[in-house]
């Protein structure tokens, strides 16, 4: 059997009673070692593998159709294509093991990407009534700069599987917040991403129930967050470059989100959130103040100079709107701000800053 926290079935019944359905995987993944004598996690890397992610969205599927949550729809016409990948994992990566032991350490799999009727890689679809938040164990297979190919990811299985479109949230790390958290921020900035939903799925890798940050989000309305707007109108106006531009600022650094140590996380990339104040070079009819921004801190586990930077120092900055990138890059290991305030502001990008 798989090994559970002792709470662990506490935990179960608890969300049982509160009407939250919970698919515990631990024992198919066991029973599929078991039974194939092949193992269920990567050698190298701290997630699963490919054959593994696809028996539990196959699993999943099976309980959804039973539950009869869905209602039939056309399919979509996915398919999926066979693809080689060899990577060298996190793991191997974190462990700095001398030059010559580097090339022990590759290690071959194969994916299985999911394509339209076109031949298209599978994409997230806002208007399906399923939506999937997931950690880095969704990602695995499916964000490009892990490593271990594109398009063949938890999402992409599920999908398939279900034979409609889904809808997903995912980021790397934080299984226990980030996603919640994205989902709060879609919410007050006007993008309901809960509507015409019938199912919404949170995957997490159970050792969040062990170190997870398990902090209480408010999670508002569309309507709840308009009605916010109209009693503040006239305060502090936050930047937020409108879709399609960008705009040359300047600005002093008021806080910044924490940087891993490379090495010290399995994601070798990592974007960090800078509150900016007393914005200037900013041209009419914008009048903006401050702005909050993501930047690149790490890639390939080295630092970058935004990673450096402190409060009290000024920068110069290209912005775009985050949403021209957000579903590039989306998905990759990112901090937050702690002022909860500051989490709900319309974010900008500023991509690799060079001082």
């Amino acid at each position: 059997r798989p090994l559970q926290n002792p709470s662990f079935e506490d935990f179960a019944a608890r969300l049982k009673e509160s009407g939250v359905l919970m698919f515990d995987c631990g024992g198919l993944l066991v029973d599929r070692k078991n039974q194939t004598g092949t193992p269920s996690f990567l050698v190298t890397d701290t997630h699963w593998r490919p054959e593994a992610m696809e028996a539990v969205a196959d699993g999943l599927g099976d309980l959804l159709d039973t539950l009869t949550l869905l209602p039939a729809v056309e399919s979509p016409g996915y398919r999926r294509v066979e693809e080689a990948v060899t990577n060298r994992g996190d793991l191997a990566v974190m462990l700095r093991l001398p030059g010559r032991e580097v090339r022990k350490q590759n290690e071959a799999v194969r994916i299985h990407p999911v394509v339209n009727a076109r031949g298209e890689f599978w994409s997230s679809t806002p208007s399906s009534d399923v939506l999937l938040l997931g950690d880095s164990f969704s990602n695995i297979f499916s964000l490009d700069a892990m490593g271990w190919g594109a398009g063949a990811g938890f999402a992409e299985q599920l999908s398939f599987r279900l034979r409609r479109p889904v809808d997903r949230i995912v980021r790397n790390d934080a299984g226990a917040f980030a996603t919640r958290e994205m989902l709060a921020r879609e919410m007050a900035q006007g993008r309901d991403r809960l509507a015409g939903k019938k199912v919404v799925i949170w995957e997490f890798a159970i050792r969040e129930l062990s170190v997870g940050d398990w902090k209480s989000l408010p999670l508002k309305t569309v309507a709840e967050m308009e009605a916010i707007r109209s009693r503040t109108a006239g305060e502090s106006v936050f930047l937020a470059v409108p879709a399609g531009q960008s705009i040359r600022v300047s600005g002093t650094i008021q806080a910044l989100s924490p940087v891993p140590r490379p090495g010290s996380v399995p994601y070798k990339d990592h974007i960090l959130t800078v509150h900016l104040a007393g914005l200037e070079g900013l041209e009419e009819p914008v009048d903006a103040r401050e702005a909050v921004v993501y930047l690149w801190s790490m890639r390939d586990n080295k630092l970058l100079p935004a990673a450096r930077c402190r409060p009290g120092d000024r920068l110069n900055l290209t912005l775009k709107s985050w949403s021209d990138v957000a579903e590039q890059y989306g998905s990759f290991n990112r901090s937050e701000l702690e002022d909860e305030d500051l989490q709900l502001q319309t974010p900008n990008w500023g991509g690799e800053w060079n001082p």
